[in-house]
């Protein structure tokens, strides 16, 4: 059986007591965009792309009214010509009580996927992992003004308490609308990936609109043409062993961090584009490109075998 390590965190927002404004959770226009990197482990073909999310109305779904939320994918298969566009599975939420609930197919249940409701020291299991020991924690609670608009912030830290003793995945901070500022993790698990990151870039809707720092382009309306209208560098092959080529011009410099949140490599590209990974173990790598001037070009997974 295939599974799914999906990093990290949520798209989400409620209507919640003492909101001020009293956000919604899907307003009219609701839409994500975000980058996308899979990896069938089965055949090692490596996807690249950007997955887009909409709220699409509502429906019943559960014996509850519940907001649909569609998906699509554009990607390219690294190191293959060719530009692919596919649905994802579409999502089902519903809110009450301060709570973004969502549908959990398999079980046929709803799952917390975020309390914006909760306090630092509170906790919620992440529902889309499955896994009773990976949850959120609320480390601090604030109201932001984003482009007039008031919305609730929580800074979370994703812990995981199986084991001998409890460790750290990931920090990060939740937004009412917007959701996560890094990683998503809204999305059923795909049958056919093994290992699926999707960071966050842009989000609006007819009332706001926020675009990550370290993104200079939304690809909103993306369409699969558009969607790989931009130069984006790759890194190949992945998964690979003891040296990887960085496939984009001019020098760059690679970090790598573990699945612990750690920086466990920071090179710069050789002549020509290679770095060094021997001194790696084997597993799953979250890695960050820059260019020579210091700008973000993209994040990714690369997987040492």
């Amino acid at each position: 059986m295939h599974k799914t390590f999906t990093l990290l965190a949520l798209i989400a927002g409620t209507v919640w007591p003492g909101a001020g404004s009293g956000q919604m959770w899907c307003p009219p226009g609701a839409e994500w965009t975000h980058g996308y990197h899979a990896v069938d482990w089965s055949n090692g073909i490596t996807h690249e792309g950007t997955m887009v999310a909409r709220y699409a109305g509502d429906t019943v779904v559960g014996g509850q009214v519940a907001q649909r939320i569609e998906q699509d994918v554009y990607y390219e298969v690294v190191g293959a010509d060719g530009q692919h566009h596919a649905p994802w599975p579409t999502a089902h939420t519903r809110t009450a009580d301060g709570v973004v609930w969502w549908w959990n197919g398999e079980d046929q249940q709803y799952d917390t996927l975020i309390w914006f409701g909760a306090v630092p020291g509170d906790r919620w299991t992440v529902p889309v992992q499955g896994d009773p020991d990976l949850s959120y924690h609320v480390t601090d609670t604030a109201t932001v003004l984003m482009q007039g608009v008031e919305l609730r912030r929580l800074a979370v830290s994703l812990i995981y308490s199986g084991g001998e003793e409890p460790w750290l995945y990931v920090t990060d901070t939740l937004y009412e609308r917007i959701g996560s500022s890094s990683y998503p993790a809204l999305w059923p698990p795909h049958p056919f990936l093994d290992v699926l990151i999707i960071s966050f870039r842009c989000y609006r809707d007819d009332g706001m609109a926020y675009t990550a720092p370290d993104v200079s382009d939304c690809a909103f309306d993306v369409g699969v043409d558009e969607a790989f209208s931009r130069d984006r560098p790759v890194l190949a092959p992945n998964p690979g062993r003891d040296h990887v080529r960085l496939l984009a011009d001019g020098p760059h410099t690679i970090t790598f961090t573990d699945m612990a949140g750690r920086t466990v490599l920071h090179a710069r590209t050789d002549g020509r584009g290679q770095v060094d990974v021997s001194a790696l173990p084997p597993g799953m790598y979250v890695y960050t490109i820059a260019d020579m001037y210091g700008a973000v070009n993209v994040h990714g997974c690369w997987v040492k075998e």
